[in-house]
């Protein structure tokens, strides 16, 4: 593990360094260090991560501001985590996976409680892949949230469609459903199957 000369932190986890030495994906390092960051200490009292350039270099800009927007998250530091998210998507541009830093900007957005912002991501995120999943979810809740019943059950009929399994008491109450950071915002609520049934 690599530690930044001024400070002494950890700057990198060993899992990021194995992954992109072997030539795996660069979304596959990216992946390992936005969820094994959090692990560490790697962040400054604000929930900055304390990136040194070789990492930079590694995972590049788009994967940093990612890398740190997650980082944040999970030091519950939403706004640092939207700013970070934001340029991600910024950087992303018109790239085939600008969806995915849609969707991105969505969660933080969400979490922040700023929930127009986080529609307008989602449906952004929706609109350039209708197969992708997390928007939809997303939207479930931020509609019902919102009082947009017709919109949130028009979504519900949509993610049917894409998941034949899928039910709002899924949403809600199955730990399994990956809608972590959904959840963490304490958007869903038990109230919520009451409006939508």
């Amino acid at each position: 593990m690599a530690a930044a000369p001024e400070t002494g932190l950890l700057v990198a986890d060993p899992a990021v360094e194995r992954v992109t030495q072997v030539g795996a994906p660069i979304s596959v390092a990216l992946e390992i260090g936005a969820e094994s960051c959090a692990g560490y200490a790697p962040f400054i009292d604000d929930g900055t991560m304390a990136l040194d350039a070789e990492l930079l270099a590694e995972i590049g800009p788009l994967g940093a501001w990612d890398a740190m927007s997650m980082a944040a998250l999970y030091c519950g530091n939403a706004d640092l985590a939207h700013r970070a998210q934001v340029l991600a998507r910024h950087i992303a541009g018109n790239t085939p996976f600008a969806h995915w830093f849609d969707m991105g900007c969505a969660s933080t957005a969400t979490t922040r409680g700023a929930f127009e912002d986080a529609i307008y991501w989602a449906r952004k995120s929706a609109a350039v892949s209708p197969s992708f999943h997390p928007p939809l979810r997303y939207l479930i809740a931020l509609y019902a949230h919102s009082g947009h019943m017709e919109k949130a059950v028009g979504i519900i009929n949509k993610l049917k469609a894409l998941e034949p399994d899928f039910s709002v008491d899924r949403l809600l109450g199955d730990d399994d459903y990956p809608v972590l950071a959904l959840r963490r915002s304490r958007l869903l609520t038990p109230g919520m199957i009451d409006r939508l049934t």
